[in-house]
């Protein structure tokens, strides 16, 4: 069984001035490179999955940027590799290898159907390194997907599908709690959201948090939310972590909220 890393943004780069995205020391305010560390048993292979397979481009500049801010923050593999369609026959080969592999963010359904040309599933059964899945990567992890639209463009998506099944969890990247400061596409998003919270429990998670999954047990680093049943209940703050027992994907207790040791 990995363990799994759903992670909001990494929040890895800052933008200068001319708009160029420039790779940072990723902060351990949520003591997420420290559980990196932590998890991490080799670190031999780090193993970068796109989103859209065919954006060349833009796949190696996320991949530069990840290396590099890792190598900021402490943490440097021996050797790395990206997973688009370039290579996408090396599947299994590149998967069986990897200490980490990291899924990146993006057009959450376009990820799904690369991962199924891919054949990501069945390649990652037995595997059981640590798994970083950002925005659509943490979203795609779920079993049974929940696939709100994140642009009206993307309306005649399917809502639900079936994940990489890595966690029984499903997750709202990006959370914000003021409605009044999100752009239309946000704000239906989050209707969605919410009247779909009916049928299943959503776990939002702001940037810079993340929930981590490992032996069997789910906790949340800084700041998120359960959305269930229309409601929407808030939870953590930033340097702490929240202990969750989740029974099944419907029901969950939160154990405590503390802060970090210091």
């Amino acid at each position: 069984m990995p363990t799994v890393f759903l992670v909001s943004h990494l929040q890895n780069y800052y933008k200068n001035d001319s708009g160029i995205k420039i790779a940072c020391e990723i902060s351990d305010k949520n003591h997420i490179i420290t559980n990196l560390k932590e998890s991490c048993k080799n670190f031999d292979n780090l193993l970068f999955v796109a989103c859209e397979p065919n954006e060349y481009e833009n796949n190696n500049q996320k991949f530069k940027i990840l290396v590099d801010s890792l190598k900021l923050s402490g943490i440097e593999f021996a050797s790395v590799n990206i997973l688009d369609s370039r290579n996408m026959e090396q599947t299994t080969q590149l998967i069986n290898k990897a200490d980490l592999i990291y899924l990146t963010g993006g057009h959450t359904f376009e990820q799904k159907q690369f991962f199924d040309a891919i054949k990501m599933k069945e390649a990652m059964e037995q595997y059981s390194g640590v798994v970083v899945g950002i925005s659509a990567g943490a979203i795609n992890s779920a079993n049974d997907v929940f696939n709100s639209p994140e642009k009206f463009a993307y309306y005649a998506e399917p809502i639900s599908y079936e994940g990489l099944g890595l966690v029984n969890i499903n997750v709202r990247p990006h959370f914000k709690n003021d409605v009044s400061t999100m752009d239309p596409e946000t704000q239906a998003r989050r209707r969605i959201d919410l009247k779909n919270s009916y049928n299943r429990t959503i776990y939002g998670i702001e940037d810079g948090s993340y929930i981590m999954f490992e032996n069997g047990h789910y906790t949340l680093f800084g700041k998120g939310c359960i959305m269930k049943n229309g409601q929407i209940e808030l939870l953590g703050d930033i340097g702490q972590k929240s202990r969750l027992e989740i029974t099944d994907k419907e029901d969950l207790i939160i154990n405590h909220t503390d802060s970090f040791e210091k």
